[in-house]
């Protein structure tokens, strides 16, 4: 749970910081949308698929050490950009 909630901060975090800056090289996919509507975007264009599978492969460790028996239940998984 510990990892889940972790991610779900970065997730809010990163929908914030969506609709308050644009990257001067998104404005050939960018068309102004707000976020609710980039769902539909990435489904329309085909790029959920792309997250789909990039999150698979993040998770592929994490199974892998719940099938070895060897998880530990912390969720520290080494993302500390601030040194806390």
């Amino acid at each position: 749970e510990v990892k889940h909630g972790r991610i779900a901060m970065l997730a809010a975090t990163g929908l914030i910081v969506q609709d308050l800056v644009t990257l001067p090289f998104y404005n050939k996919w960018y068309t102004g949308e707000k976020v609710w509507a980039l769902h539909d975007k990435l489904v329309k264009i085909g790029a959920a698929w792309q997250v789909l599978g990039f999150l698979f492969l993040l998770e592929v460790p994490f199974i892998q050490k719940c099938v070895d028996g060897t998880l530990d239940g912390t969720g520290d998984y080494g993302f500390d950009p601030l040194g806390l």
